[in-house]
């Protein structure tokens, strides 16, 4: 459960953390959200927070103002990008699908085990049906008088005198 709860919860970058991830200053990814208008996924106190989507939107940012600020720069470095996206996001499908084969395999797992105790509980049953067909049939028929068929009923113990409160504490 505590997986799923992880995978709700994306995590989320501060300035720094951005500026980091993208190695850049923090005065430009300041500058880089305020030009691309983004806001914050979340804000705690003064510290503002943003998501991995927004970091995606920083990176191809920062990447067309480094294109723009060097005019020579040819489409290889958007191709180096792409691919570095594209390894980043197969690495992500990898363990996303180790984890799903695992949960898998644990489940088979568990459907294994409940298979063999259904097949023990199957044939627990049909031992029990066969030892009822074993009993004495005497045991099964009723006794018949005259037109009316009655079932002998096993005798109960007589029922002890009822007693009040005070005389069975006192034994009177």
């Amino acid at each position: 459960m505590s997986e799923r709860k992880k995978d709700k919860e994306e995590k989320l970058y501060s300035q720094t953390q951005l500026a980091k991830e993208l190695k850049v200053s923090q005065s430009t990814i300041t500058r880089l959200i305020r030009d691309s208008g983004i806001k914050p996924t979340k804000a705690v106190g003064k510290k503002k927070l943003f998501s991995k989507d927004q970091l995606k939107i920083l990176r191809l940012s920062s990447f067309e103002r480094k294109k723009d600020n060097n005019k020579n720069a040819d489409t290889s470095g958007l191709s180096i990008f792409l691919q570095e996206e594209i390894k980043r996001l197969h690495e992500e499908n990898e363990k996303i699908t180790e984890r799903y084969t695992e949960q898998l395999k644990a489940k088979d797992k568990q459907i294994d085990d409940l298979n063999e105790r259904l097949s023990e509980s199957h044939k627990l049953q049909l031992g029990l049906e066969n030892q009822l067909k074993m009993l004495p049939e005497a045991t099964k028929e009723p006794e018949k008088q005259g037109e009316a068929t009655v079932v002998k009923e096993p005798k109960k113990a007589p029922e002890p005198e009822k007693r009040g409160f005070w005389s069975r504490i006192f034994n009177k």
